[in-house]
């Protein structure tokens, strides 16, 4: 959309048709994205030029462009025969300039950095364990953060201060502690929070933009209701769940998930890893969030420009997930136990035969 708006101004309905472009030609709106910020990056230091591409890069946000590079990697024209190997491949041909230019906008997953681990810790677990972008899961940290930088701007109507963040993050996310991966315990709870529901959201098929409501402008202490999904699935089904028993639901998915991946090859500690970028390169920019702020303690603003993520500090936080997942704590495999008491004994059964547990 940022594109969108500097080519042909606001409200213009080309998001919409661009990505009814890509589903028409079966291409992955995400891997998109992912691609044109990495040639954008590449024309700009020289290391392609728009002749080599084949399209004009200076008109990025334009159907014309969108279309003609969607095309030429369908059909395998020109640069795009290129693309279509995907963009990981394609930087490999191109050098390692444009290797090292790709790395940081890059997910384990394959896609857009769309939530920066090393801005937001809390998330940095998710983007080590999930098997794609955690783009769902870490949407409520992402809004709380932006809702409060409204806040700090002065925005008329805006009320997340620092006390109502840090209230909302004890609530939803079981501690205040969102700017420092230095708490291990902290950040393996806030990933397990946020997994489960976020998976209990996706059985749902609830939006991630407004599902849970953390915050509340109309509530005394400005705390949202996380009991809303279970009491509507509820008032639906008839079947009484709780908060609980709908988290659980989501845990399960989860796990039922990671055996999957398990028994395709997932090596546990081994796979369960960050970009390599967020260990070594310095955070520089995030559009959504250009000052890289968080709330500190108390009335504190904490920046995070520069920061990297310790090896350390997140072999901790692992290592702490995993015990809270009930898992080996140094294997990262899941455990028979655990997989039984989730009622999925047949899956349990599996692994043990495979020799894929504990």
């Amino acid at each position: 959309y940022p594109w969108v708006e500097k080519h042909y101004g606001p409200g213009h309905e080309a998001p919409f048709q661009a990505a009814k472009v890509c589903d028409d030609y079966g291409v992955d709106v995400t891997s998109m994205v992912l691609i044109i910020v990495w040639l954008m990056g590449c024309v700009r230091q020289g290391l392609l030029t728009e002749d080599a591409i084949g399209l004009p890069v200076s008109k990025v946000g334009s159907l014309q462009f969108l279309e003609g590079l969607v095309r030429k990697i369908s059909l395998r024209e020109g640069f795009g025969d290129v693309l279509a190997g995907g963009v990981e491949r394609a930087a490999e041909q191109v050098g390692p300039q444009a290797t090292a230019l790709l790395m940081p906008l890059m997910s384990k997953a394959g896609w857009t950095n769309v939530v920066e681990g090393r801005l937001y810790p809390n998330t940095a677990l998710m983007a080590a364990l999930d098997p794609q972008a955690p783009l769902g899961h870490t949407h409520e940290v992402k809004q709380l953060v932006l809702r409060w930088l409204d806040w700090r701007r002065g925005v008329p109507g805006s009320y997340v201060s620092n006390e109502v963040f840090h209230r909302v993050a004890r609530r939803s996310w079981g501690s205040e502690e969102v700017a420092d991966l230095g708490n291990a315990d902290a950040m393996a709870r806030a990933a397990v929070r946020l997994q489960d529901r976020g998976y209990a959201h996706d059985c749902l098929i609830v939006c991630g933009f407004i599902w849970p409501v953390l915050d509340s402008q109309f509530t005394p202490d400005h705390l949202g209701d996380l009991s809303l999904e279970n009491r509507l699935l509820s008032a639906v089904t008839g079947r009484d769940i709780d908060e609980e028993g709908l988290n659980r639901v989501g845990e399960t998915v989860f796990n039922l998930g990671r055996a999957i991946l398990v028994r395709e090859g997932h090596r546990g500690v081994e796979d369960d890893r960050l970009p390599e970028a967020w260990h070594t390169l310095p955070l520089k920019m995030d559009m959504t969030n250009p000052e890289m702020v968080l709330p500190g303690e108390g009335d504190e603003v904490v920046s995070l420009k520069g920061r990297v993520v310790d090896r350390e500090e997140f072999a901790r936080a692992r290592k702490a997930y995993y015990g809270m997942r009930r898992w080996n704590q140094e294997t990262g495999r899941q455990t028979v136990a655990r997989l039984r008491d989730l009622g999925l004994d047949d899956v349990a059964r599996d692994l043990q035969q495979r020799g894929l547990v504990g």
